[in-house]
């Protein structure tokens, strides 16, 4: 059962900054035109990340090519390398190249957009409002059967943790996003995401489940 939850990875689809994709539309628009033929990179199928962008390609009628890497320097590597023409990635691994002016994203998964990157607008902007229910929140777990008060004692000191000024620094060094909540704030996260995800997975061959 979840207990306590401390952070939210970042991510969204990027590409390299001379692309000649400025905005998703354009992205979308060129897969529109060049069915089969928009090739981009993830880093593994099933996860969020990959759910994420392969949701807004099908919602928007596109068929893509997509490349599964093993890491994220594999698969940033491949965007830079021209190998693929675009990345679902997270944010942190990636920051440094996109603040060197050598990765740009199109789009955030994300119901609001960063504040280190308030130009880029989220997926519920650009029409895709489903696909920001796809995050990836990390947090602890515990066994159904804990005692209370073990839980109780859990829970207490996950806020003491996020509390402290010092892990906060830390996870925004990460690059990630600060998100804190118990038991009902992960349960209903964890909701969102399957009524998303299942049909995808199930589609994909890839959900086991009940």
């Amino acid at each position: 059962m979840p207990l306590a939850n401390f952070m939210e990875y970042r991510f969204g689809l990027m590409v390299r900054a001379d692309s000649p994709w400025k905005t998703l539309n354009d992205l979308l628009d060129y897969g529109k035109k060049n069915p089969g033929q928009l090739k981009w990179g993830h880093t593994g199928r099933g996860i969020s990340i990959h759910l994420t962008a392969l949701y807004i390609f099908n919602k928007a009628g596109v068929q893509t090519i997509d490349v599964p890497y093993k890491g994220t320097p594999e698969s940033l590597a491949a965007l830079l390398g021209g190998h693929v023409d675009a990345s679902s990635t997270v944010y942190g691994p990636v920051k440094d190249q996109m603040m060197a002016g050598k990765v740009r994203f199109l789009a955030v998964c994300s119901e609001q957009r960063y504040s280190d990157q308030p130009n880029v607008p989220t997926v519920v902007e650009l029409g895709f409002p489903d696909a920001a229910k796809l995050g990836t929140f990390v947090g602890i777990y515990a066994h159904k059967n804990t005692p209370d008060p073990i839980k109780s004692y859990l829970m207490g000191t996950a806020k003491k943790i996020y509390d402290d000024p010092r892990f906060k620094k830390g996870i925004e060094q990460l690059g990630e996003g600060l998100a804190f909540g118990g038991p009902d704030f992960m349960r209903e996260r964890i909701k969102r995401a399957e009524e998303v995800g299942v049909p995808m997975l199930k589609e994909l061959g890839l959900y086991v489940g009940k």
